[in-house]
Order: C-alpha cells, then sequence, then structure tokens
C-alpha cells in the first residue's frame, strides 16, 4: 500500500528506511525536510481533488527543492499532488530501496 504524506505514520514510516537518527535531523534539511513538504502540500494541494486531478503523475517541491532528503542526503523522496511520497531509484542505495519496498513505499 502507498505512503501518502498526510497520513499520521509517514515521517515514521521514512525514518523504518533510514533510522531514527534521521527523524533528530531531518528539520536541518530546511526546504528538503519532510516537516516543509507536508507543510508545502498542506497548503498548495491540500486533498483538493481538482488540483490532484490536475497535477496528475507530477510532484511537488519546496522553494524549488523537489525532495525530501534521507540521512547524508543519500536517498530522496518525492511528494506527488496525490500526496504520495515515492522514493527516488537513481538517488537511493539499493539497501535502501528493499526497505522502503518494505514500508509501502513505491519506487520512482
Amino acid at each position: 500500500m502507498p505512503v501518502f504524506i498526510y497520513e499520521k505514520d509517514a515521517l515514521e514510516k521514512i525514518a523504518e528506511v533510514e533510522g531514527e537518527k534521521w527523524i533528530r535531523h531531518q528539520k536541518n534539511f530546511g526546504d528538503c525536510s519532510f516537516d516543509a513538504f507536508l507543510r508545502t502540500w498542506n497548503e498548495q494541494i491540500g486533498g483538493r481533488k481538482e488540483l490532484i486531478e490536475k497535477g496528475g503523475s507530477m510532484a511537488i517541491s519546496v522553494n524549488g527543492n523537489g525532495a525530501i532528503y534521507g540521512l547524508g542526503g543519500w536517498n530522496r523522496y518525492i511528494v506527488m499532488y496525490s500526496g504520495e511520497i515515492k522514493m527516488l531509484r537513481d538517488m537511493a542505495i539499493q539497501e535502501s530501496i528493499e526497505k522502503a519496498e518494505k514500508c509501502g513505499f513505491r519506487i520512482a
């Protein structure tokens, strides 16, 4: 089942892939943090069906940044207009891809 940014456990699911240290440090990532993407999705899209449909397969950005950074910036997660969080295959470590899939993330 896909993971959506507005789900209560979305942050914890990324932490299952990235580790507990990531939760403590992700706020330091500024515009590349989970919180920045959640806030932006809520402000710009917020479940508005017409925007979700219009966005199709597009991902949101925060001040020009297109991804939530994993620990150390290695793994990257995009947030679709639908709110789904996907891991970017080309910006991920293979071991993390396997963990992400087990947590429900789809890989883009």
